[in-house]
């Protein structure tokens, strides 16, 4: 599965599924205002029906959405291209935010799709598989391949994760192995970082990559490929179950099969944890949380450990970057009992030595519960009420449930000496509208088992 997305640049764009990395690493994804997410590849779409072809871009559309038209001279039909012309005029939604920019001077593997746009027979997007040939020759050869009914060949790219939605370099020199119950396939990166693995049997493979110095991301590597299949008892498409039993690369006969993988550089940031008299805290959540370009921290930690019984911990594996390490220290969730600790100042990562971060932690605040009773505008206890509580950091607070019991009430556990914002919210149609009830509190926790009492009012909550 891949991640398309309009950058409204794409000079230097493979189909290298960044986008789906940060996705699947719970890191933001920028800027894709136009995005789409499919499973198709260009190994996938050559059998198709829409016209393939290697051309020379003589007139781009512009930088930013675009302005003008595309031309392009072709200089290779690879498929279903024998009836265009030499040059062409090709849409590129410029003007959009789905603006697939091709520039001047460059040559792409096109694959055009018929256009609707007026003055053009057909198109290209920010959703579209065309790739910028340089430095991806192995997919254009994988074409050829295919096209000509050569055997089955697996390709891929092994990338460098980084955080910081920054490029993912290639890594030379990294051992690839595919493996299913009945044979292994193993090779090494040539210095591109690119495998190829021509003449494989058809068959499904779990995927593996190595290298010294490097840890692989295993979430990524055995991802769901987005094949789906009907399931006669549920009468409904579900993932192929077959790819976690036998792997999720699945090749077929004289296909080409394009399949990623991703390394972090195994670098890590260690230390111990102690409480305010020197003791070793144990089984205590470190996280370690990426700064972005404005220096601000990331809103889900990056890597996070558990302290062992002596205290210490190791977060790995970190790319190289500045990052907030501390204990319960998420801009968002208040989860820990000890409060918000962290490192004062920026820790950075950039290979050997690496940091050790030490910490002491204040005294663990004591927990009680607080009582919610929820009524509507006429005073009835109101069941199903949505409720959601915030520290005096802006923090929130996840109660065990979310909504009010049948009796109007709930219970949640919180620390005591917090000022909490209590806020209940009821929308009688299921969507926001302007009857929706709702209400709000602060509450601070001085005495063991407070309560808060809210009467709803209507509004836009």
């Amino acid at each position: 599965m891949k991640l398309h997305g309009s950058t409204r640049d794409t000079a230097t764009q493979a189909l290298v599924p960044t986008a789906l990395l940060l996705a699947l690493l719970g890191l933001a994804v920028p800027g894709f205002a136009c995005s789409c997410l499919s499973s198709a590849t260009p190994c996938t779409l050559i059998s198709g029906t829409r016209p393939v072809f290697v051309a020379l871009v003589l007139r781009d559309g512009g930088s930013g959405w675009g302005e003008g038209t595309t031309r392009l001279r072709i200089e290779e039909r690879l498929a279903n291209a024998s009836t265009l012309p030499d040059e062409m005029e090709i849409g590129t939604a410029a003007g959009t935010s789905c603006y697939r920019r091709l520039r001047m001077g460059e040559r792409y593997v096109v694959f055009a799709e018929a256009s609707a746009a007026k003055g053009f027979d057909w198109s290209v997007s920010g959703c579209n598989p065309t790739f910028a040939l340089r430095d991806n020759e192995h997919q254009l050869d994988a074409l050829r391949n295919a096209a000509s009914q050569g055997p089955a060949r697996l390709i891929g790219i092994v990338h460098q994760l980084e955080n910081n939605n920054r490029p993912a370099p290639r890594v030379p020199g990294a051992t690839v192995t595919a493996t299913s119950p009945d044979r292994e396939y193993s090779v090494v990166t040539d210095g591109s970082g690119v495998f190829t693995i021509p003449g494989i049997l058809p068959g499904r493979y779990r995927m593996e990559v190595a290298k010294p110095g490097y840890l692989p991301n295993s979430t990524y590597n055995s991802r769901w490929s987005g094949r789906l299949v009907f399931n006669q008892e549920t009468r409904r498409s579900a993932p192929d179950p077959e790819e976690k039993v036998s792997g999720p690369v699945l090749i077929t006969e004289r296909a080409c099969t394009e399949w990623d993988l991703g390394v972090w550089v195994d670098q890590t940031v260690s230390g111990r944890i102690v409480d305010q008299r020197g003791a070793p805290v144990s089984d205590v959540q470190v996280q370690a949380f990426s700064i972005g370009e404005r220096g601000d921290q990331s809103s889900f930690p990056l890597r996070t450990a558990k302290t062992d019984a002596n205290g210490e911990y190791t977060l790995r594996p970190l790319p190289d970057g500045d990052y907030i390490v501390g204990v319960n220290t998420s801009q968002w969730d208040d989860t820990a009992p000890y409060p918000a600790t962290k490192f004062p100042g920026r820790v950075s990562v950039a290979g050997p030595p690496f940091p050790t971060v030490n910490l002491a932690l204040p005294p663990k605040r004591s927990t009680t519960s607080l009582q919610i009773q929820v009524a509507g505008p006429e005073g009835a206890p109101l069941a199903g009420a949505e409720v959601t509580l915030t520290d005096s950091a802006g923090r929130r607070h996840a109660p065990p449930q979310e909504r009010t019991s049948p009796a109007g009430t709930l219970s949640v556990p919180v620390y005591s000496g917090e000022t909490y914002v209590v806020k209940v919210r009821q929308s009688p149609s299921g969507r926001m509208e302007s009857n929706d009830l709702g209400g709000e509190v602060r509450v601070s926790i001085n005495t063991p088992n407070p309560t808060a009492i809210l009467v709803l009012a209507p509004g836009r909550f």
